[in-house]
């Protein structure tokens, strides 16, 4: 069973991908950038600091971060 699996897989790939395909992978990453970077980056921010707000849109590769301190409160 996985062979014919990889098979059908690689001869979709020689065809290409299809528009649905490609909204699909736009509304996705669209999603993971919106709602799961922010709150992962939030967590891997170790040092003594406060971060009111993370924002990152993966369309315009924008990132903001308001209410920044760095260092002892």
């Amino acid at each position: 069973m996985p062979v014919k699996l990889c098979v059908a897989w690689s001869m979709r790939g020689a065809r290409g991908a299809s528009s649905s395909d490609l909204i699909i992978a736009l509304l996705v990453i669209g999603a993971l950038g919106f709602f799961v970077a922010p709150p992962v980056i939030r967590q891997y921010v170790t040092w003594p600091n406060s971060i009111k707000r993370i924002g990152l849109n993966p369309y315009t590769l924008d990132f903001d971060a308001e209410g920044v301190h760095i260092g002892e409160s």
